[in-house]
């Protein structure tokens, strides 16, 4: 069973084994780092419930691109740290000529231990909205393979782009993102219960 837990709680005893990311020993007892979701069926996990993004290599992000250098561009990428993208050394065609303000996805290839965090395959999204929820809440906005994704997408006829960063790039209708747009929030504000996507479903069905 699911409970949110706090840091500094104690949540089991202390095994052989790498800890879970969140997860801290004292003696044999383990304790929560975090404050969010346990899952002891999964292994003493523990899902954030707040906190800024964190990269990760092979994130693929959304990002907003603030200046640009003659050898690459600064992305803000929704995080204590910021982005780099290196000017392109393939064919001109392939990669798009940025301006500071432009929306952007790219994916992240390192972050060393200065923070310096290096994108690559950048593609420029075009018109769209572009919403923030809480980075913590972006794996169950996505939903399992993608379920979640695709119920929005098909329920809405939308284009829709979900960066690891907390960003959502929503394309169509107007009426159509705003309806989206409600069955994120509803999701971002309820992401801790069971049988959300039923909930979803009537969300977007205009019956919630």
């Amino acid at each position: 069973m699911r409970e949110v837990v706090i840091p500094g709680q104690e949540i089991g005893e202390a095994k052989p084994g790498k800890l879970p990311f969140g997860v801290f020993r004292e003696g044999n007892k383990l304790y929560s780092g975090l404050y969010g979701l346990l899952e002891p069926e999964k292994g003493l996990k523990i899902t954030p419930l707040n906190g800024r993004y964190i990269p990760h290599p092979g994130d693929v992000v959304i990002g907003i691109v603030l200046m640009g250098k003659h050898a690459g561009y600064i992305v803000d990428i929704n995080s204590a740290y910021t982005g780099f993208l290196p000017n392109p050394r393939g064919p001109v065609e392939r990669t798009p000529r940025l301006s500071p303000g432009d929306v952007i996805t790219a994916k992240i290839v390192s972050i060393d231990e200065a923070g310096n965090v290096l994108l690559e395959s950048p593609r420029r999204l075009i018109k769209g909205k572009l919403i923030e929820v809480k980075p913590t809440k972006i794996p169950r906005i996505f939903g399992k393979s993608g379920s979640m994704l695709q119920l929005i997408k098909k329920e809405t006829g939308i284009q829709m782009i979900i960066g690891r960063n907390g960003r959502i790039w929503l394309r169509g209708d107007v009426d159509k993102i705003r309806k989206a747009e409600k069955a994120i929030r509803f999701i971002e504000k309820n992401a801790h219960m069971y049988g959300v996507t039923e909930m979803v479903k009537k969300v977007l069905e205009g019956e919630q």
